[in-house]
């Protein structure tokens, strides 16, 4: 963590930084290992204030006791009511002047007592990604954690979609793979599971509900594992039963472009350049406006990180991003097709870490 800490704050006079203040509970664990999180918006787990003088953890009394276990090589701050009068006063005996924040993590009210703590003495500084430019790219033991992930994710989908039958309802599917994902070794969920039958297959983001799965529909599943804090994105479409012409025709299109893509990226592309490769073979079959979302985005301690790999983004692909590789199309009232890989961006292509079988029916 030292390393990461260091980085950071060589990076911050070239902000026109003494320090920054790092509210975002991602980046917070990324640099000092604490993996607390937040209950709602109005309260704070923890704050890092990162100085050239040194490195505060500000927490408050119910959480200390657990930051004293998972980070060592800072300054511990416990306090009770007011922690930006306890945050302004540890950077003014830094010497700190310009002090950067994190505008995305703070709210109104938030941004307003850090502003009154601050005084005029300090001047606050919106930054943007000052942490999340050191995230992007994964360290071998960060790969090892998202690896990890992976593996319960793609191992919870096959125990559980093998002699899948019709009848079990979208809710009982994602409670059973949520089940087994947390007897194979997940801490947690990375995300609100995703799972769509029939109609609902068209919803790229559907919330399971107690609709009975037919035979013969599209079941597009969406999820994933979280690790030792590091999160895993697998989605598969799956049929009970015989599959339709429709059916086989969507998803041979979105495999095709799946594989055209994974067959193709490789650091140095721009993400645009990356989204091109799968979005080609959808529009040159007629389906461009039914795949109308990014093929991908970041993936690590949040299971939507950037780079977003988009047909607009100028996000340029470097060796060891980890990032998600899924194109889709959604056709309303009938269903959809959408097909997920997690993988390693190397110098000469990408390692594909989801390994769950891709042609899954019928089931």
């Amino acid at each position: 963590m030292d390393s990461r800490i260091e980085l950071l704050c060589r990076s911050l006079p070239a902000k026109g930084l003494d320090a920054i203040l790092v509210s975002n509970p991602y980046n917070r664990q990324y640099l000092t290992g604490f993996k607390a999180r937040e209950t709602d918006l109005s309260s704070s787990a923890g704050q890092v204030l990162a100085t050239g003088q040194g490195v505060y953890l500000f927490t408050n009394p119910i959480l200390a006791e657990q930051a004293k276990i998972e980070t060592s090589g800072l300054e511990l701050v416990v306090y009770e009511r007011e922690p930006y009068v306890a945050i302004a006063n540890a950077a003014r005996g830094a010497g700190v002047k310009t002090l950067g924040f994190e505008p995305d993590s703070l709210t109104a009210a938030a941004f307003r007592a850090l502003e009154q703590a601050a005084g005029k003495d300090i001047k606050l500084i919106a930054t943007e990604n000052a942490v999340e430019e050191l995230r992007v790219r994964k360290d071998p033991e960060e790969i090892t954690l998202i690896h990890k992930a992976v593996e319960i994710t793609d191992r919870a989908f096959v125990e559980v979609t093998t002699g899948l039958t019709e009848g079990t309802t979208e809710a009982v599917l994602a409670w059973e793979l949520e089940k087994a994902m947390r007897e194979l070794g997940a801490e947690a969920l990375a995300f609100d599971m995703v799972v769509g039958a029939g109609p609902n297959a068209a919803l790229p983001h559907a919330i399971p509900s107690g609709k009975p799965i037919k035979a013969g529909e599209p079941v597009v599943i969406d999820m994933g594992a979280r690790y030792e804090g590091y999160c895993a994105d697998l989605t598969r479409t799956i049929c009970i039963g015989q599959t339709s012409e429709q059916f086989r025709r969507i998803y041979d299109i979105v495999l095709r472009a799946q594989l055209a893509a994974e067959s193709s990226i490789q650091a140095g592309q721009t993400a645009s350049e990356a989204d091109a490769f799968a979005r080609r073979v959808i529009e040159d079959a007629g389906f461009g406006a039914e795949f109308n979302h990014s093929l991908g985005h970041g993936v690590g301690l949040a299971v939507h990180e950037v780079p977003r790999i988009g047909k607009d983004s100028p996000a340029v692909l470097e060796e060891g991003m980890v990032i998600t590789v899924e194109p889709g199309i959604y056709i309303p009232g009938w269903g959809g097709v959408r097909i997920e890989d997690t993988v390693v961006v190397r110098e000469s292509g990408i390692e594909i870490l989801s390994q769950a079988p891709k042609e899954v029916f019928p089931v």
